[in-house]
């Protein structure tokens, strides 16, 4: 039992002085408000989403993977631009869609990744995938608010599991029937409360709040108007999610799916079906390099993620940094840095930009692997007036996992120099190197046809930030030796 006993006002207060510490969400709030304002102007623009949306390089490439998904299959042709993706599905579903990816991603970029968040991410996510499905099965054309509602429905539990990890330990497997009480007890507060409160100070609207509150299960209408049954499909989700994760006992699934498929108009085979498909999608198309299986095994405490596998790739690289003599150069720190990421994360490249404090631009210095097709001494980046994803990268002090190099919303915030360095290059990656606050180098690592690039994303790239930072302590001390 954790040593703290908390009430409500001392918990909440702890929570934010505990994001704020770490540094987490840094922006969500900002990119929330601004989402929301443009889908609840009537006279906007379509433009005006497209931009809050392309501005956001990660953000964008994610939602044109989404839309492109069998999901949505039925639209017909590929969708290579957030402005057409706005036009076919229009701002409602687009602006939703964006507000659950960005959500996810920033509880899996904080700082405080562990086991049982990822496993509380993956349980959010999954609610979200069914919850997304079974909307667009019953024909309900608010399928991405409801696979919305459904993961903010999370937002309690994700937030205990990052920032409580003690009591969390206590609660994670109490049964839901008594999860209430026991939060009460050992938070002061219900994982509900907890949630709203946080998606209140966000700036998600309250038609997504009312759709986060946990109603006692009773018979559905057989015939309910749009919020009625968006509530439902959320609901369905989040159980039948818990169930699936828990290992819960066959005929409980039955026994959920029975309950809600005649109102949401599905048989239970087809309900079951669409549960099943929901769960393969998600896998297949975030997840792709893990099978059904391995999915089920990570829910259930097994570390062979591949955010393990980054993770594991940057305490290699703390352990090179923290072994160099004292005495070693600027250039032998990057050497053994960038041969780091090249073992562990078997790039076809890894390639340091040093900052040019004269040229205003950071510079090719040194690469470990495939040499570049083009000189690698002309190769600069950051010194542009168009903001690519390298600048993007180096402003935020963010590492970023880009793919999906040929589309239009990606390949124009890319260097030109890119195509003509590693013309078969299917994925990159992006890693901020900061000194005194600010990005003294960028580390860039290139994937081409044969590499193992899948299955990241930009948090799994989060993972190295602290590899990161001791590589920023060594430099520094290097510069101070004169060396």
């Amino acid at each position: 039992m954790p040593a703290q006993k908390w009430n409500k006002n001392a918990l909440q207060q702890a929570l934010w002085s505990r994001i704020e510490e770490h540094g987490d969400f840094p922006a969500l709030a900002e990119s929330v408000r601004y989402i929301v304002s443009v889908m609840d102007d009537d006279q906007a623009p379509i433009e005006k989403l497209e931009a809050a949306v392309v501005s956001d390089v990660p953000l964008a490439h994610q939602v044109i993977r989404r839309v492109n998904s069998v999901s949505y299959a039925a639209y017909g042709k590929k969708i290579t631009s957030i402005a057409r993706a706005i036009m076919i599905l229009g701002c409602q579903t687009i602006g939703y869609l964006a507000l659950d990816i960005k959500l996810v991603e920033s509880f899996a970029q904080t700082s405080r990744m562990s086991a049982a968040l990822t496993r509380e991410l993956l349980r959010a996510e999954l609610a979200s995938a069914i919850a997304r499905g079974i909307a667009l099965s019953s024909k309900t054309k608010d399928g991405e608010k409801a696979a919305l509602c459904a993961l903010l429905r999370h937002t309690g539990r994700l937030l205990v599991a990052c920032y409580f990890p003690e009591e969390w330990a206590v609660l994670e497997n109490v049964p839901e029937a008594g999860m209430e009480s026991e939060c009460l007890a050992v938070l002061g507060i219900s994982l509900e409360t907890l949630g709203l409160d946080a998606a209140r100070r966000w700036g998600f609207p309250d038609q997504l709040l009312d759709g986060m509150r946990i109603q006692a299960p009773r018979p559905l209408p057989e015939k309910m108007i749009s919020g009625q049954r968006v509530g439902a499909i959320t609901a369905f989700s989040t159980r039948i999610s818990a169930a699936l994760v828990t290992n819960a006992p066959p005929d409980e699934s039955k026994a959920i799916i029975a309950q809600y498929a005649a109102p949401l108009g599905l048989s239970p085979e087809a309900m079951e079906a669409q549960v099943a498909e929901s769960f393969a999608r998600m896998v297949n198309t975030k997840y792709s390099n893990r099978t059904l299986e391995a999915m089920l095994e990570a829910a259930n405490g097994s570390a062979a993620t591949v955010q393990a596998l980054i993770a594991e790739c940057g305490r290699n690289g703390i352990d090179r940094m923290t072994a160099l003599p004292p005495g070693t150069s600027i250039t032998d720190v990057f050497r053994v840095a960038l041969q780091a990421l090249t073992d562990g994360l078997e790039v076809t490249a890894a390639v340091a930009f040093i900052r040019n404090y004269q040229a205003g631009c950071m510079e090719a210095k040194l690469c470990v692997g495939e040499r570049p097709q083009c000189d690698l001494a002309g190769l600069r980046c950051g010194g542009g007036a168009d903001q690519d994803v390298f600048q993007l990268s180096m402003a935020r002090a963010l590492g970023m996992f880009i793919q999906d190099l040929d589309d239009v919303n990606i390949s124009r915030k890319i260097p030109a120099w890119h195509r003509d360095a590693y013309p078969q290059a299917t994925a990159f990656f992006l890693l901020p190197v900061l000194v005194h606050g600010k990005a003294a180098a960028l580390l860039y690592g290139v994937w081409n046809r044969t590499g193992p690039a899948r299955g990241m994303t930009d948090a799994s790239i989060a993972a190295l930030n602290a590899f990161a930072q001791v590589l920023g302590q060594r430099i520094e001390q290097a510069a101070q030796a004169g060396r």
